[in-house]
């Protein structure tokens, strides 16, 4: 089986991570310039060129790695393109793509030979799921309905199979905070030293994010819990001395998009990971971490759902401005990397934004049905999705 790979963002990096590098023919981005990708020698072209291209290509399936595939499934659908699987509706894992190439697939779901199994055609991962198990000579059909198909190919089954020792830590947080206010507090530029300095005083519990360590050595104050999601960050996190010696003491919450991270922590380690489940088109917002965790362009979105599993009734947000500040400052630290491509960070900013925006109106709308109070008590900023409260008036 030959691959084209369309998108290389987190998602698409992972894969071609796992994927023999001889069987990815082609990779269609937008950023035909990206240096990274120029390294790979592979083909980098758009969309239209590979329309123009693909008779020439080996036969091939094209998988479609972007959070965001509606537009990109419409656009195979009306070019005749029936060759082609998302990832994004049935992200599993990396651990459990890389089975299937490496053979222990069939251990872990427990197959056996003569055994006729169904299978629901619902994305990547029971397309290459199907393709291995006819050359490796196991009976299986698809069916047209994915309520019907076998547990053993239930997603929550793969779900368990793959993460569950990483599930059953994320189950230890469960109502870690119960009762407790807890601010969930950003790296906007509104944030600010002294603010931080007053949760410490006061004992506050707290959940922070991403690069928010530039801010330790102007304070005492730590979070009690720090969340990283991103591919960038996470590779930073493990190869960035400034960011390994400043998160080393931290309890940490780590998305599953950065494996060799997964693969490297014991359980001894106050190391979590959780399964992030990237569907932008149907967001949703759990209530049980243990089973998996939404995103929506932010960080943020997770560490909410994290304070709610925790047991928080009671939530602040602190330094979530949600825009760019006058002097067009993004951050509450200097970062030079920044600063020198701010056009294209600003640019990206804006484009996010509005995805943040609609997962703060999910949060809102699901925390409120269970008697959960989220405000916002961020200094300005752009957020109005909550009520807002004076972050003085509350110490």
């Amino acid at each position: 089986m030959k691959y084209v790979i369309w998108g290389m963002g987190q998602n698409g990096l992972e894969l071609y991570s796992i994927i023999p590098h001889e069987d990815v023919c082609a990779i269609i981005d937008k950023s035909k310039d990206n240096s990274f990708l120029k390294i790979m020698n592979l083909p980098i072209i758009t969309f239209d060129e590979y329309l123009e291209r693909r008779e020439d290509l080996p036969e091939h399936l094209v998988v479609v790695s972007t959070f965001k595939f509606s537009e990109m499934e419409k656009l195979l659908i009306d070019n005749g393109i029936t060759n082609y699987s998302i990832l994004k509706k049935s992200r599993v894992g990396i651990l459990a793509y890389a089975s299937l190439f490496d053979g222990s697939y069939s251990d872990h779901l427990k197959l056996e030979k003569g055994k006729a199994y169904s299978l629901a055609r619902i994305g990547f991962y029971q397309d290459l799921l199907y393709y291995t198990l006819i050359s490796d000579g196991f009976m299986v059909d698809w069916i047209d309905d994915e309520q019907a198909q076998s547990d053993v190919f239930f997603e929550d089954r793969i779900n368990e199979l793959y993460y569950g020792g990483f599930n059953a830590r994320i189950a230890t947080l469960k109502d870690a905070l119960k009762d407790r206010p807890v601010f969930v507090i950003g790296c906007g530029p509104s944030l600010t030293a002294s603010d931080l300095d007053k949760l410490y005083d006061h004992g506050y519990a707290s959940i922070s994010v991403n690069d928010i360590f530039y801010m330790f050595p102007q304070t005492k104050w730590r979070p009690d819990y720090y969340l990283a999601s991103d591919r960038r960050q996470l590779t930073k996190n493990v190869e960035d001395q400034e960011a390994i010696e400043a998160v080393r003491p931290l309890k940490k919450i780590y998305s599953d998009n950065y494996t060799p991270l997964m693969l490297k922590e014991d359980d001894t380690s106050d190391t979590f990971f959780f399964r992030q489940i990237q569907d932008f088109e149907k967001m949703g917002f759990s209530l049980d971490c243990s089973k998996g965790v939404y995103c929506s362009n932010t960080i943020i979105y997770a560490a909410l759902q994290f304070a709610v599993y925790m047991g928080a009734k009671t939530i602040y947000l602190l330094g979530c401005d949600n825009g760019i500040a006058s002097g067009r400052k993004l951050y509450c630290y200097e970062d030079k990397q920044l600063n020198e491509n701010i056009d294209d960070w600003e640019k990206f900013a804006i484009e996010a934004y509005s995805d943040m925006e609609i997962g703060y109106r999910i949060a809102r709308r699901e925390t409120e049905k269970i008697g959960v109070k989220i405000y916002n008590a961020t200094r300005g900023g752009y957020l109005e999705v909550f009520d807002r409260v004076n972050f003085d008036s509350l110490i």
